[in-house]
């Protein structure tokens, strides 16, 4: 029989880099090693739509099998995958494996356009499976399956015991999934571990699998045992990634590298001799200066680390096992040591308030060095915060969450009318506070890409260690990029330059219209030039003010209605076009202290001196009044004392609202925008 193996889509644009899931290499492998017929299909190579670029392959190729997986948040493309395969061959046999069905494989099954789903690790399951339709033998035989057969609801086979012994497994099958292809599209922006070379070519390997922690919001695809690769087969494997396919970066993808120090300082020593740039995921536990010292002799780059929160509360809550002391430690010790550091802040936990929430944003905004990024916390099918969202009612439908992870899901102690506002909010503040570097020069790349044409070459300096950095191939398609310094491995954000926009003459008039009548406001307080403004301002947003910010014209018409709504007090508006404009232009200073006043206005004073302390930062001749003002601000925060109420200060107008909400005052249907 021959089968079809599809890695499923995870970039839209074929040219655009991507990780490489191994899961399905591994499966490859497995199958190739029993003799069977297998074709490989990466849809990140392909052209088209799925639907077509699936029924070509079948059709082509008349196989009998068709197998994908991967993760729940792939769910929607593996579905499309399995339906396309039905529609161009009915009577294929569809097969899926990975976490989206191991989460919940009864669910899966009666969602999914499946006949056959894999249980946990696949490698020997499949082929068995194979190997079942091949001689008749009736599915039911093979251990770790979830079977839907045409006339029965889904049923289970008993449980596969873990494979204890990993090492055997045979070496994941880069060549079939075309890795060289996807190794010529890495550059240094594609990743943050490909900073260490101007072309890079990173690959993954796995050095063991799942993680012996049990955190709540975490799925393990791989099981719940944790399992070490023998260092020997590791190395070995290595060795032929090497000369194969001459990468110059490792990536060390394991949820967990090593438990234990001892493993981790073998796994060093052996790794010292490559000479080579890589990176790994450690808990908190294992980081001090020997060994932290040990990594960077080695080679180790960037430490992944599950940061996850700053409140004791919600780690606790989290089973992180961890202390905030202990993470404020390991950050500032990995830092200190020049290794780059990789995290995420969670919102979402069940304890999550907003104290908590403030607390973790409190410190967040005392070390941007770290550059740690904001997300919301996924709940993933199978995970423990999952089967909560289902017990405690949150969760109303888990058919609905498991087809799609991407709906929303709210399990804190915060009322949805507040929570997913608040949430926003502080993702904005995340993603318009950068923290610069210096751009000394750019020029265009000598030698355009084979594949994405003319890049460019930035020349910038880092802010920790005033070390000069020389990037080549870097492309503007977004307006900043977050870079890693080559000599302190500290990350910072470059500002891109773009070519000038597309004139736009009749936005470009309106906008001097509204300009004209703008400052005729400003001098004279005259309320029928301010509504003029007004008027011109709101036509041209609404007539040439599209979704991309197509003109300078408009990006400029945002920031100076929000302002012009500001000086009269609209605060509602004015947050709401000062926060678009801010979006779309996070290098403008102006943009910086105009938001900050109207946060000023809300009574958010921590997070105004935020704003008006990068508006200083970015401004090469700042307006006295804007350090004025930030020693003001900073007079007030201070005169709060230790006992200030963090959530007051970055989020005024939300602990306004809960407390009204608490208090039984809103109106029926009163909701907070991300406005304020």
């Amino acid at each position: 029989m021959k089968t079809l193996l599809v890695m499923p889509r995870f970039v839209e644009d074929n040219h655009n880099s991507y990780d490489m899931a191994v899961g399905i290499l591994y499966i490859s492998a497995a199958l190739k090693q029993a003799g069977k017929q297998v074709h490989c299909l990466n849809l990140n190579h392909e052209e088209g739509p799925i639907e077509q670029v699936i029924a070509h392959h079948i059709d082509a190729l008349d196989v009998d099998i068709c197998a994908t997986g991967g993760i729940s948040a792939h769910a929607k493309t593996i579905q499309t995958i399995l339906q396309a395969a039905k529609q161009s061959k009915p009577n294929i046999i569809n097969i899926v494996g990975g976490g989206v069905v191991s989460a919940d494989p009864l669910t899966a099954a009666s969602l999914m356009t499946l006949d056959i789903g894999v249980i946990g690790e696949g490698e020997q399951a499949i082929v068995e499976i194979v190997q079942a339709l091949e001689d008749g033998t009736p599915l039911q035989a093979v251990t770790g399956l979830v079977l839907k057969p045409t006339d029965a609801p889904p049923m289970r086979t008993p449980e596969r015991p873990i494979n204890r012994e990993i090492s055997t497994l045979p070496w994941p099958d880069f060549d079939g999934f075309q890795m060289a292809r996807l190794l010529e599209r890495q550059i240094p922006q594609s990743n943050y571990i490909h900073f260490a070379e101007d072309d890079p070519r990173a690959i993954p390997i796995i050095a063991s699998r799942s993680c012996p922690l049990s955190c709540t919001f975490c799925y393990h695809p791989n099981g719940k045992v944790y399992r070490e690769r023998d260092l020997d087969d590791f190395f070995q494997e290595l060795d032929h990634l090497i000369e194969t396919y001459k990468i110059n970066i490792i990536m060390v993808l394991d949820e967990l590298l090593a438990f234990k120090k001892s493993r981790l300082i073998e796994f060093c020593q052996r790794m010292k001799a490559y000479g080579l740039p890589w990176l790994c995921q450690l808990h908190v536990k294992v980081v001090d200066k020997t060994t932290l010292q040990v990594l960077k002799e080695a080679g180790c780059v960037y430490i992944s680390l599950g940061i996850e929160h700053m409140s004791a509360p919600v780690l606790a809550s989290m089973k992180k096992k961890i202390t905030p002391e202990q993470l404020q430690r390991a950050l500032a010790l990995i830092y200190e040591a020049g290794i780059g550091i990789q995290g995420n802040f969670l919102i979402g936990d069940p304890a999550e308030n907003l104290d908590t929430l403030a607390e973790t944003f409190d410190f967040w905004a005392h070390h941007p060095e770290y550059c740690i990024n904001f997300s919301a916390l996924d709940i993933l099918p199978g995970s423990e915060l999952f089967q909560l969202g289902v017990q405690n009612g949150r969760i109303t439908d888990p058919a609905a969450a498991y087809a799609d992870p991407t709906i929303p899901i709210n399990l804190s102690t915060l009322d949805d009318a507040l929570f997913y506002p608040l949430r926003e909010r502080i993702l904005f503040y995340s993603q318009t506070l950068p923290y610069p570097a210096t751009v000394e020069g750019f020029m265009m790349d000598e030698v355009p890409h084979p594949i994405l044409g003319q890049g460019l070459t930035y020349q910038w300096r880092c802010p920790k260690c005033q070390g000069g950095n020389l990037y080549k191939n870097l492309y503007n398609s977004v307006w900043s990029i977050r870079l890693t310094c080559r000599h302190c491995r500290a990350r910072s954000d470059v500002p891109m330059w773009h070519p000038p926009m597309n004139p736009h003459p009749q936005a470009d008039l309106q906008l001097a219209a509204a300009e004209r009548l703008d400052e005729l406001f400003s001098l004279t307080k005259n309320p029928q030039a301010r509504e003029a403004a007004r008027q011109h301002y709101s036509q041209l947003i609404e007539q040439h003010c599209g979704p991309a910010m197509e003109s300078w014209a408009c990006i400029r018409a945002f920031h100076r209605f929000g302002a012009l709504e500001l000086q009269v007090g609209e605060r509602s508006n004015a947050m709401f076009f000062l926060m678009h404009a801010l979006r779309t232009n996070i290098w403008n200073p102006h943009c910086h202290a105009e938001f900050a006043k109207a946060l000023e206005m809300e009574g958010s004073l921590g997070a105004a001196l935020l704003y008006f302390k990068k508006a200083v930062q970015l401004s090469d001749d700042p307006p006295q009044s804007w350090p004025n003002r930030c020693r003001e601000l900073e007079q007030a925060v201070k005169a709060q004392g230790a006992d200030r109420d963090l959530a007051t200060l970055y989020f005024n107008p939300f602990k306004q609202f809960h407390q009204r909400l608490e208090r039984g005052e809103l109106a029926e249907g009163e909701t907070i925008s991300v406005c304020g």
